[in-house]
């Protein structure tokens, strides 16, 4: 769910479930292998409306062109055999985008045979106010502010912004924040604590000892009920989210880490039962007199990055300086690494690179750092040489950026 959706919109929530649930339902239907996927944003927005795309992807068989061209009408189906096979008439298709339709919307869809479909619908709301407006909180952050405050919970990551960044948005709902910079450390944190903590939030890929292993020395004491582990990562393929379960994890996020995703999954996971220790203090403020942050910075997204952080704009400008400073350390070791034809050294680093710069809305250079991690999965010591280049131009920018930023 994008995260520049307004929290409150006014609108018909029994149509939408009943499209949703359809879609989704006919997606498991058809579905074998692979993966469905629910993805909401927005399309418009201004101070009345905000239309939005809802879109439901799926693995499965797939259609012809033909058959997506009668797969609208009432009482039809791809063909007789997907009825036989399958059960169903093809009825809550025609059904669904109808109450698109009342919703002010169209329901279409793209298919290819044996590859899946995906199927998108549109639907306008009204936007709303919150019910504890005069609070100055919405229904969501007064829950969070119920069930997080004073919980107690360990970082696990070998990157210090990642860190950081974490740790800010977490004590910024009151929890009580401890870090570790690889399994090793946090497997120690919570052993001295006896697994006291509400909940551990494990990076992956770490030296010495990775998230995977760390889970599992975890779980050799505590259960994950007893102490909720959730997997962070730059990757975010069904083997992975599939391993973080073997290895006793309770929840995948994917990097960068989405503040509202945060939350939520932090909602479904921390006991709500426990002790809780006294909260830190408010995050202390900005600097007084500091400048604004310029409209547009080469090779970041601001917006994105500030959405990242919650909208604070001196923990993005500190971040974006500590980044530059580390970035030519970090370029010297990934060409040592290429160089030395390390792979798994140099996948390390290009993953670590791009959850950082993904968090910071540096979208080129994450994108680069991607391209150049699967080139190691493949052993693709062409590409990685074609995109080093790439990257060196990615990070000259960010380190431009910084210094315009510490002045």
């Amino acid at each position: 769910v994008a995260p520049e959706i307004p929290a409150f919109l006014v609108g018909d929530s029994f149509r939408l479930e009943q499209v949703l649930t359809n879609l989704l339902g006919n997606a498991v239907k058809f579905t074998h292998h692979g993966e469905i996927e629910l993805k909401i944003r927005p399309i418009t927005q201004d101070d009345a409306n905000t239309t939005l795309e809802f879109s439901v992807r799926d693995t499965g068989i797939g259609m012809t062109p033909e058959q997506c061209d009668r797969v609208f009408e009432a009482f039809t189906q791809a063909d007789g055999s997907t009825t036989r096979r399958y059960g169903g008439t093809g009825l809550g298709l025609s059904i669904c985008r109808h109450l698109v339709n009342l919703m002010g919307g169209d329901l279409r869809v793209m298919s290819e045979s044996g590859r899946g479909s995906t199927f998108t619908y549109t639907a306008r709301f009204k936007r709303g106010t919150a019910p504890a407006a005069e609070t100055g909180q919405s229904i969501g952050q007064v829950v969070r502010d119920e069930v997080l405050r004073g919980r107690k919970a360990l970082v696990v990551d070998d990157q210090v912004i990642n860190r950081h960044i974490l740790q800010q948005l977490l004590e910024q709902e009151g929890m009580h924040v401890t870090t570790a910079g690889d399994g090793r450390d946090a497997l120690a944190k919570v052993t001295r604590a006896r697994g006291r903590f509400d909940v551990v939030l494990m990076d992956l890929l770490m030296p010495e000892l990775d998230g995977y292993e760390a889970a599992r020395l975890i779980r050799e004491k505590w259960s994950a009920e007893e102490l909720p582990i959730i997997a962070m990562t730059a990757l975010a393929m069904t083997e992975e989210r599939e391993q973080c379960l073997a290895a006793g994890m309770n929840d995948h996020l994917s990097k960068p880490i989405e503040p509202q995703r945060l939350y939520d999954c932090l909602l479904r996971w921390v006991p709500q039962e426990r002790g809780r220790i006294t909260p830190k203090g408010t995050i202390a403020k900005g600097r007084k007199g500091t400048a604004a942050l310029p409209p547009t910075l080469p090779g970041l997204d601001i917006r994105m990055g500030l959405t990242l952080l919650g909208g604070k704009e001196e923990l993005y400008r500190s971040l974006v300086i500590d980044f530059g400073r580390t970035l030519e350390g970090t370029l010297a070791e990934i060409r040592q690494a290429l160089a030395a034809e390390d792979l798994p050294l140099l996948r390390h680093k290009v993953h670590s690179l791009k959850g950082i710069a993904g968090n910071l809305g540096a979208n080129a250079l994450s994108e680069v750092a991607h391209e150049c991690e699967e080139a190691c999965g493949r052993s693709d010591s062409a590409t990685l040489i074609r995109m080093l280049p790439v990257m060196e131009r990615c990070v000259a920018e960010i380190i431009s950026s910084a210094a315009l930023l510490a002045g």
